[in-house]
């Protein structure tokens, strides 16, 4: 998390990183950034849920998905769920 965030200031991003999706949840809104980056395995809540709840406050910011496991079934269905990319 805090490695991609570097990574995205220093090509220019303007990057936050939270600790948890219901860190980022709490803190952010609808319209809040022009992307999410999110990792599919988290502890506490995945990012299967925190698309899901962020979707369901009205949000329609694209979102990638960090995955090791791209051809799971969790990631095809974040990928019907209108996610951008999975990486």
């Amino acid at each position: 998390r805090v490695g991609i965030g570097r990574l995205l200031r220093f090509a220019g991003f303007d990057a936050r990183e939270y600790p948890s999706g219901a860190a980022f949840l709490a803190a952010c809104a609808p319209g809040d950034g022009a992307c999410l980056l999110v990792d599919a395995q988290m502890p506490g809540m995945d990012g299967d849920e925190v698309v899901r709840r962020w979707r369901a406050l009205g949000a329609r910011t694209p979102v990638i998905v960090v995955t090791a496991y791209p051809d799971s079934a969790p990631a095809r269905r974040l990928v019907d769920d209108g996610v951008f990319a999975l990486m």
